[in-house]
Formats: structure tokens, C-alpha cells, sequence
């Protein structure tokens, strides 16, 4: 029990000295709160997930909020309307609670489940006639890869949104194929809540001219009330193809970070958000993730993207998922790991995963090593804990950097 909690509402019941859900709403005035809040006021508080350093309270305003909600009825493209039902399967405190409120508005239908089972998402999919959801990679995958994924009626589905993760194009490409083109990537960050960027379903095109194509591995463009740039460590817009770091303003962005004005001003210098995420940019504004600053890998003063090196491990056959990270090296610096999940049944071997990386990388980005483990880390939001991984292997050193 965590102390300090004067109250706790349960849905349903809850033990005698608790407060039941129902029954508080029942013995509540129908009346609005008198109660008169500003833009500027903080409407909630929501702490990152952890995956670069120590979590922090992120203060978002009621002003965030409503230019959220402008963003998610304005830039999507289908008519949300009360006959819809969207299935709640990510945890609802960050990205899939905000997907959720507009259906909620609309008083569309919500059914929520209570973990992710991929075999109970595909029955219920058919079994409540669901029209939209909100999946990370790792349950898409999942999904895609389970024995009944043909058994079942999908065709009430009409939007799937995926994001919080990078999603491996090849992983995406059978998607599409299983569930048609209904697919929308919505990419943002607990400091500016999504879209800040968002790649339609439109863009999802698997023929065509190469580099629009190539858009399947973008997370798109910037929604609605967003201003995105990619700029160089003098904050200078790169040229299409070169790396830098995306940096965004708009009304949707946080306040700051809970009692850390340091890290606040860091954060919004210049009065942009720093995400921390490399990027490239093409000629059309497309941007494309290649990694966030602190999984970089620098090896003999090169640097490596792990991204680029997990795109092309994931189309090894046999790959189910693959984290990269860079480790202690005494000569280079650092090496490049790769760290596999397996499909189930399936033997791979470390000297095949390095020959098939040799052939589609330059040399010095494929791995020096591969280690093979069932699973890997995540949060609750399916982000792959990479500093968890790291850990293990940069013990006793004073820094997880060389």
C-alpha cells in the first residue's frame, strides 16, 4: 500500500474501507464543478517510461490537452461516431488512454482488457465487432505470428494505430497484408503527447517508387498545431539525409518536469522540446527515427545507429524480435551486440545472424557478437528497456559509454 493516500476507488467493489466506483457517482451532483481552470493550469501528471535514465513527472496543462484533442479529430481520417468500438489492449496512463478519449467523447463503445493475450485479442476482435485499437510492435508482432490469425474475422476493423516503438518494416509489411491497409503510426513522447507526427494510412504503400516505399520506416510528418524541425547540435535545419535531432513547439508540449527546473530548461531550450530522437529528414518532410541520442553507438569514432542494424536483423528468418546496443570494447571503444528473441521452435546460429548483416551493412555496423534469450526486457508501455540490457554488461565501468 503506498502511504499517503488518503483514498482509493475501485472498479468494481473493493474491500469495506475502501470507495466503490459506483456508488460515488451515484451519490454525485450531475452538476459542473464550479471550479474554472486556465490553459496554463496543470491538468495531470505523467512520468516518462524510464527507458533513457530515471523516470520524471511530466506536468501537462488543460491548453495540451485541448490542443490534443484538436490534433486527434482533426488529423485523422475517418469519422469516429458513437457506433464505433475500440479495444483498449495498451496501458491507458500514456499512449493508449490518449487514443481512447476521443472514442470516449464520441460515446463510442470501449472494451477494455485486462493483459494482452494475442489469441484473446483476435477472438475478442470478431466477438465485439471492433472497429479501431491501438497496438504497440511487440503485440502486432505478436499478433501476426499467432496460429489463428487466419481463423478469424478481422474485417470489422477499420483502424489500427501502433506506435510508442520502433516498428520493423518487414514485421510491418505482413501486417498490412493480414489486416489490410488500415494502419496508422502516431509518434510522440510523454513530454508532447501524439500526433506530434503521424504517418496515414496512405503512406503505408508496399509498391511503388523506391523512396515512397521507403516511407514505411517513417514515423511521417507533423500533425496539425505542430512545429517539427530536424537540426544539427548548432540547431540548424539538416539537409535531407543528414542527422539530427528532432525538436518540436506547439501548444501540445509539457509545462516542465516535476521540481526539475534544471532539466525543464535543458529540455525546452529556446522554447523547444529536445526529444533526444536522431533523425533524417527526406525531400517531402518525411522524417525517419534512426535512434535516440543515448543508443548511439560510437565504435573506432563511427558512428552506429542500432536501428539501422535492428532493421536488418528482423528480416533474418527465424527473428521473432532484436535489440542492438553497444558494449565495452578495449580497442574500438565500443562494439556492436545484438541481443534475439527467436521464433518459437526455431535454432539460430551467431555466425548467420553476422554473415546476413555483412551482406546488407557496411562492415563496421554489423555485430561482433550475438546472445540469444527468450525475452527481452519492456515496459508496461512494450518499450524494450535497453539500459537494462546494458547494464549487464557494462558492470564496473563508470559510465555505459566509451
Amino acid at each position: 500500500m503506498v502511504t499517503g493516500t488518503k483514498t482509493w476507488i475501485f472498479v468494481p467493489g473493493g474491500q469495506k474501507r475502501d470507495v466503490s466506483y459506483e456508488e460515488l457517482i451515484s451519490g454525485s451532483s450531475a452538476a459542473v464543478p464550479e471550479i474554472e481552470v486556465s490553459p496554463d493550469d496543470v491538468d495531470r501528471i505523467n512520468y516518462t517510461s524510464g527507458t533513457t535514465g530515471r523516470p520524471k513527472g511530466v506536468l501537462m496543462t488543460f491548453g495540451a490537452a485541448q490542443a490534443r484533442l484538436r490534433n486527434d479529430f482533426l488529423n485523422e481520417e475517418i469519422l469516429i461516431t458513437h457506433e464505433d468500438v475500440y479495444l483498449a489492449v495498451a496501458p491507458l496512463t500514456h499512449a493508449g488512454g490518449v487514443v481512447l478519449i476521443p472514442y470516449y467523447i464520441k460515446g463510442a463503445t470501449t472494451v477494455i482488457m485486462p493483459s494482452f493475450d494475442p489469441g484473446k485479442i483476435l477472438e475478442a476482435i470478431e466477438r465485439e465487432r471492433v472497429t479501431s485499437t491501438l497496438l504497440v510492435p511487440t503485440m502486432i508482432i505478436k499478433m501476426i505470428e499467432h496460429p489463428d490469425v487466419h481463423k478469424h474475422d478481422l474485417r470489422s476493423l477499420k483502424r489500427i494505430f501502433y506506435g510508442t516503438a520502433p516498428m520493423p518494416v518487414e514485421k510491418l509489411r505482413k501486417a498490412i497484408e493480414i489486416f489490410g491497409n488500415i494502419f496508422r503510426q502516431n509518434y510522440g513522447l510523454t513530454e508532447a503527447t501524439q500526433p506530434v507526427m503521424y504517418l496515414s494510412p496512405e503512406d503505408h504503400i508496399l509498391s511503388g517508387p523506391e523512396h515512397v516505399v521507403a516511407r514505411l520506416g517513417s514515423c511521417g510528418r507533423p500533425a496539425l498545431g505542430v512545429e517539427v524541425r530536424v537540426v544539427n547540435e548548432r540547431d540548424q535545419l539538416v539537409k535531407p539525409g543528414e542527422v539530427g535531432e528532432i525538436i518540436i513547439r506547439g501548444d501540445s508540449i509539457m509545462k516542465g518536469y516535476l521540481r526539475q527546473p534544471k532539466a525543464t530548461a535543458e529540455a525546452l531550450r529556446g522554447g523547444w522540446l529536445r526529444t533526444g530522437d536522431l533523425a533524417t529528414v527526406d525531400e517531402e518532410g518525411y522524417v525517419f527515427i534512426v535512434d535516440r541520442k543515448s543508443d548511439m553507438i560510437i565504435s573506432g569514432g563511427f558512428n552506429i545507429y542500432p536501428k539501422e542494424v535492428e532493421e536488418v536483423i528482423n528480416q533474418f528468418p527465424g527473428v521473432r524480435e532484436v535489440a542492438v546496443i553497444g558494449v565495452p570494447d578495449d580497442v574500438w571503444g565500443e562494439s556492436v551486440k545484438a541481443i534475439v528473441v527467436p521464433k518459437e521452435g526455431i535454432s539460430l546460429s551467431e555466425e548467420g545472424i553476422i554473415e546476413f548483416c555483412r551482406h546488407h551493412l557496411a562492415s563496421y555496423k554489423k555485430p561482433k557478437s550475438v546472445d540469444f534469450v527468450k525475452d527481452l526486457p519492456k515496459n508496461t508501455n512494450g518499450k524494450i528497456l535497453k539500459r537494462e540490457l546494458k547494464a549487464q554488461y557494462w558492470k564496473g565501468q563508470v559510465r555505459m559509454v566509451h
